[in-house]
């Protein structure tokens, strides 16, 4: 075969070229990856500025990717080296385009302001929105605190505020509710919260009283932020509501040290002494060493321990000391109208059982406190003198619960209460319910008042307590 001229093959291979679909990139010649444009911060690529990176930085003539610590506002920064998705938030007057770039969570016309209590967020050292911390206002109920400072009340037992100060600690403070201590499914709240009666205005009106019955836990805070100095407390605070005929005889009964109200406590007409022997047992729900009791009383040690006493109902004490307590967190003890009218529906209908009608054993059984249906952590043997584990946490049966919301407003204690004068004052107290250890009996129909009820005198009963009603 002939052989083709050497420019007739020249023209074959321009041909062939001019005709291919494909297209070779470029060659970095630098280096780097093959680019179409702008290097890629990412690799590296050369660069004279960092314009040409794509939002990295131009380190010594190459692409680096932008840091938070470069010095320079890049990448998603509102400021330099914070703001954005990954870099710091910015501090107070640093450029932002939202909250979420500042640390103060507040963004306001393009620069970060500083915290303040009325920026609708959490922040500085706030505890709740705008509350609690050292500037911010008090928190009220249920904020989030992380000490007692942090709250209105004072009192801060389980990381929330707790509505009155005698809920200062958690044991008897923020352990009220169905469920034991220790159980995962417990349903716990402030002790100190209270709900409204919706009384109608022509029988006083509305009004606000405790969920709860009086924890040894309350009292033991109260007794503590008092020094045990009841009597010298209500000497320097004494409400304008004790002040009534009914009250002369009050101060009397009060404590003024520690060693005085164990001496009450246990020996001063309330029948819970824990002896040393067989026969004198009892179940007061405040618990003392019992280097205390031996010295002061004479009593045993006792068998369950302070934080298991401290979460159940107080009692072993007469009446001026529940008023005192009540008087500390801005309240008084209800009467027994008041009483009543927290299990009476919102119609007038009174009802029979804070429930409802019925009646039965089965019923109470289920819905309170009753004829010593409830022992928490164990039930007493035989030979147990110490009973403190058959009175009652409040408000471990739910379904026997008011209409509005009050916890054992049957089985739980006698409740102490008072006698409001007209305008001001009290004209005596005593007390009515139905308490834990005894069935329901003709003699003593449900709510009736104790015989004496307003002339001062006190049986000895080891199931007597109380709660308070909140004044406004």
């Amino acid at each position: 075969m002939a052989k083709r001229p050497r420019a007739l093959l020249a023209a074959l291979v321009l041909a062939a070229a001019c005709s291919s679909p494909e297209v070779v990139a470029p060659v970095d010649e630098t280096g780097g990856a093959p680019t179409t444009g702008a290097p890629d911060a990412t690799t590296g690529g050369a660069c004279a500025s960092d314009a040409a990176c794509n939002g990295g930085r131009c380190v010594d003539g190459a692409c680096r990717p932008a840091t938070a610590t470069d010095g320079a506002k890049n990448g998603d920064e509102s400021d330099v080296d914070c703001g954005g998705a990954t870099a710091p938030k910015c501090g107070d007057g640093r450029a932002c385009g939202g909250a979420a770039d500042c640390a103060s969570g507040v963004c306001a016309g393009g620069a970060c302001a500083a915290p303040g209590p009325t920026d609708g967020v959490r922040n500085g050292d706030e505890t709740d929105v705008d509350c609690g911390g050292a500037t911010a206002p008090k928190c009220a109920a249920t904020r989030a605190c992380k000490a007692g400072a942090d709250c209105a009340s004072g009192a801060c037992p389980a990381e929330k505020c707790a509505e009155a100060p005698s809920c200062a600690q958690r044991a008897g403070g923020a352990t009220c509710g169905p469920g034991e201590v220790g159980d995962p499914a417990a349903q716990h709240e402030d002790c100190c919260a209270s709900a409204v009666v919706p009384r109608p205005a022509a029988s006083g009106g509305p009004f606000r009283m405790d969920k709860y019955l009086v924890t040894a836990g309350r009292m033991r805070a109260f007794l503590e932020a008092v020094g045990y100095d009841v009597k010298g407390w209500v000497a320097a605070h004494r409400p304008a509501w004790w002040t009534g005929t009914g009250t002369s005889t009050w101060d009397a009964m009060l404590p003024s040290s520690r060693d005085e109200f164990l001496s009450l406590m246990t020996t001063g007409g309330s029948g819970c002494y824990i002896g040393a022997t067989a026969g004198q047992s009892g179940a007061p729900a405040y618990w003392a060493p019992a280097a205390d009791l031996a010295r002061v009383v004479g009593g045993a040690p006792r068998a369950l321990t302070q934080a298991e006493l401290d979460t159940k109902v107080m009692n072993c004490f007469r009446a001026p000391l529940f008023h005192a307590l009540c008087a500390f967190d801005g309240g008084r003890l209800p009467s027994r109208t008041e009483w009543i009218s927290a299990r009476t529906e919102a119609s007038g209908v009174v009802r029979a059982y804070p429930w409802g009608e019925n009646g039965t054993d089965a019923d109470r059984r289920a819905r309170a406190v009753y004829d010593f249906d409830y022992a928490w952590p164990k039930r007493p043997g035989p030979n147990d003198n110490d009973m403190g584990d058959l009175l009652p946490a409040p408000g471990r049966f739910p379904l026997g619960r008011g209409p509005y919301g009050h916890a054992d407003l049957l089985g739980g204690v006698e409740n102490m209460g008072s006698r409001p004068a007209q305008g001001a004052g009290v004209t005596g107290d005593g007390w009515f319910q139905f308490s834990f250890q005894e069935a329901e009996q003709p003699t003593h129909p449900y709510g009736e008042q104790i015989v004496g009820f307003g002339s001062g005198a006190y049986r000895n009963h080891w199931a007597v307590g109380a709660r308070c009603v909140k004044l406004p």
